[in-house]
């Protein structure tokens, strides 16, 4: 599996809940199957309880998940960043955009990529529903893993062409950062 060597130029920062392996990996893979509702809300709970005083820090001013493609969104029934954004969004009082941003393209799944297909895989892939709440704000991207960032990177480009003025991703789990070599 690929794993971040650097955070992508067009984000402010990165949190994390956690490493995606043992258990956080198990549980994830589960909230991405249709019938885990319970499950997901409550790891979104956790989440946004262990994260808000870190994202707190940022003043943000948006919380928007990471889109899924509509296709995508009926196979899975949920979207799993919309419902960790809630409750982040929740926990922080700040506004949650869950509109804002569509994946209007339907990519691969990033996990069958490797690290710079899925740059190309993402780029292009969303839209800006609405550029007036955009303008100016720090905007906090919700997803349930980051990898190589690509897809939060693309987005951020994106808010930030937009008129963001800052970008930050949340992650319930990250892949972990390989020490470069000496």
């Amino acid at each position: 599996m690929p794993f971040c060597q650097r955070m992508p130029r067009s984000l402010d920062g990165i949190a994390a809940g956690g490493v995606y392996k043992g258990l956080l990996r198990e549980v994830i893979l589960r909230m991405k199957q249709r019938g885990h509702m319970p499950l997901t809300q409550a790891i979104a709970h956790l989440f946004a309880c262990r994260l808000r005083e870190t994202v707190s820090r940022w003043k943000p001013t948006l919380v928007v998940p990471v889109p899924m493609h509509w296709l995508r969104r009926w196979v899975r029934g949920v979207n799993n960043p919309d419902i960790l954004a809630q409750a982040l969004g929740s926990a922080l009082g700040v506004p949650v955009k869950d509109r804002l941003v569509v994946r209007y393209r339907h990519t691969q799944l990033q996990a069958d990529l490797s690290p710079r297909a899925r740059k190309a895989n993402v780029q292009g892939a969303f839209r800006i529903r609405q550029i007036q709440p955009v303008h100016g704000a720090r905007v906090v991207l919700v997803d349930d893993v980051l990898t190589t960032g690509a897809t939060c990177g693309e987005l951020a480009k994106l808010l930030k062409q937009a008129g963001a003025s800052a970008v930050w991703a949340v992650v319930l789990a990250r892949t972990q950062v390989r020490s470069k070599p000496f």
